[in-house]
């Protein structure tokens, strides 16, 4: 059996909090490479709408998505 390709995803998200503070959270996150090379810009939005979401239930939901970072890595499981 062949592994399949992975594509290893770091999201690092700028947050403006309610009280005007910056909050930085990074998500790493492993998708199989053929799957999400079909649609990666979809499938980033949808994660980072998610993390948002979660993000809101615990600081209020009054924060703001300043700027987010995304990169790549693929890699082969063993």
């Amino acid at each position: 059996m062949n592994p399949r390709p992975q594509t290893k995803v770091v999201y690092d998200l700028t947050i403006l909090a309610e009280d005007g503070g910056e909050i930085k959270k990074s998500f790493t996150v492993s998708y199989d490479s053929e799957i999400y090379d079909d649609d990666k810009e979809s499938t980033d939005l949808i994660f980072i709408n998610m993390r948002m979401a979660d993000l809101k239930e615990i600081y209020g939901n009054n924060i703001l998505l300043l700027t987010f970072d995304i990169s790549r890595e693929e890699h082969k499981l063993h």
